[in-house]
């Protein structure tokens, strides 16, 4: 081969590697995804849980992903005010649109890593406040840390709907 053909072999070699590694990029799902399946996978396994109340710092040994904060968007929150809230503006949130949509963000390290939104009959999960954690704000936001002994109340509806229920710990009712 001479010089010109290998040169023509080598362009040819590089851009077959960058449409490869551009296709296995596009076909790689975001970590926040992948920990969503995860997260209904997780619950599913504990069937055991319906009814029960358990630990926040239970649940977060359930879910077999790492989180140290969770935030929860009511209804109609703005998708930018979200993002900003969060400190991740280019973060693709979406405006629940519905009083019964599941806005929910868990974060670890300033990263997302478990985005749960959808409606309950289609995502299987609805997240409620209990009467103590509820805020006139249009978001909440939940560390590990300070909400560890805080309560969440597992229940699966007839309808095969995971309901989470959080209550604040009584060291927090103040």
């Amino acid at each position: 081969m001479n010089r010109k053909q290998l040169s023509k072999l080598a362009i040819i070699i590089i851009l077959s590697l960058l449409g490869i590694l551009l296709l296995i990029k596009c076909q790689t799902k975001p970590i926040w995804e992948v920990n969503e399946k995860l997260f209904y996978e997780a619950l599913e396994a504990k069937p055991e849980l319906s009814g029960k109340r358990i630990t926040v710092a239970e649940l977060a040994e359930i879910l077999p992903f790492e989180w140290d904060t969770v935030y929860y968007f009511q209804p109609y929150y703005s998708e930018k005010e979200a993002a900003k809230i969060i400190g991740i503006p280019d973060f693709p949130v979406q405006m629940s649109v519905n009083e019964g949509t599941n806005q929910v963000l868990f974060m670890d390290k300033g990263k997302v890593v478990c985005y749960v939104y959808g409606y309950p009959e289609h995502s299987g999960l609805y997240i409620a406040l209990g009467p103590n954690v509820q805020s006139e704000a249009w978001y909440v936001k939940l560390e590990l840390s300070k909400f560890a002994e805080g309560i969440v109340r597992l229940e699966k509806s007839e309808s095969n709907i995971w309901n989470l229920t959080l209550f604040k710990p009584s060291n927090m009712l103040k």
